[in-house]
């Protein structure tokens, strides 16, 4: 109930977030539903190394990530990113795990000291620490379009002293991945178009509908007409309709 609605810079994606009071501590839940599959949703959050996504780190404030695969379900995951100037760079050491759940897929996010022999936490950063659960569900295609509701849970601890408004924009920051995802496969247009489709489809039906009760009432009145003698059509079809 103490969750705050975010203002999103998109608004097909929903956020909500609140801070601990007096901690760098914060939870987020974040949503939309995705124009893919399941899969394509799922390997787009896992694989963090394509040339697309490693295009944009720096717009993340990404300075910067390795990736160590462990095995097909599982990687290692490090990134430095810049909060704000006169901040701290902020490390996340990560495990990264996917598994499938019958048509559900889940993606968990841990903290981990796998890398930092590899990676010691360089001087004047400060390691936040996080966990995040992410899950993909199947919806029913839309005019042959795959729909797929994602959404995900993230616990960060910033560390360090911040306020409050950091820790919002660090949230905000937080939900770029899913906004990512929704432009990624964007088929607004498809989708639209579909429900257009159907809506003059049931406008269709509609008509044909009152068509066919009026052909009929007309025909109930031509009939009782002959019963109700001494009536006007007019007043028959009052009549019947107060019946």
């Amino acid at each position: 109930e103490n969750f705050e609605e975010l203002e999103s810079p998109d608004d097909r994606v929903k956020m909500r977030f609140v801070h601990v009071e007096g901690e760098t501590l914060g939870i987020g839940f974040v949503e939309a539903v995705i124009d893919a599959t399941v899969e394509e949703c799922a390997a787009y959050d896992y694989k963090k190394d394509t040339r697309e996504r490693l295009a944009i780190l720096t717009t993340k404030h990404v300075l910067k990530q390795h990736i160590r695969k462990i095995n097909d379900h599982t990687q290692l995951y490090l990134s430095i990113r810049t909060p704000r100037r006169g901040f701290s760079n902020r490390e996340g050491h990560n495990r990264v795990m996917w598994m499938k759940e019958g048509k559900k897929t889940w993606t968990v996010y841990e903290d981990t000291d796998q890398l930092k022999k590899e990676f010691p936490v360089k001087i004047g950063n400060v390691q936040v620490s996080l966990q995040t659960t992410w899950l993909f569900e199947p919806l029913d295609r839309v005019g042959g379009v795959s729909q797929t509701k994602v959404s995900f849970a993230s616990r960060v601890d910033i560390k360090g002293s911040v306020p409050y408004f950091i820790m919002n924009s660090f949230a905000v920051k937080k939900a770029s991945s899913m906004i990512e995802m929704r432009k990624k496969f964007d088929k607004s247009k498809e989708v639209d178009a579909n429900n257009r489709l159907q809506i003059v489809k049931q406008l269709g039906d509609l008509d044909r509908v009152q068509s066919e009760t009026f052909a009929k009432r007309f025909m109930d009145v031509a009939k009782a007409e002959k019963v109700n003698v001494g009536l006007s059509s007019a007043q028959t079809w009052v009549k019947m309709q107060g019946e």
